[in-house]
């Protein structure tokens, strides 16, 4: 597993093997990532296949990187 730069500032896709989650879309995360959506810091998750996309306003990102 391995984060890349996303196509728009405040993105990151984390790279994973294939048929490691078997859910898609968007989706509400559990523990420490859950509580930053709910406080409005990251703005979605979103699960593809292979990469899990994190967006948050790109002056966040130093703060919760």
């Amino acid at each position: 597993m391995h984060p890349e730069p996303g196509e728009l500032p405040g993105q990151i896709r984390w790279i994973i093997p294939p048929g490691v989650l078997d859910i898609r879309g968007p989706v509400r995360a559990p523990r420490e990532l859950g509580r930053m959506q709910n406080e409005g810091t990251i703005d979605e998750i979103s699960v593809g296949p292979r990469s899990v996309l994190i967006t948050a306003d790109s002056s966040a990102w130093r703060r919760i990187g």
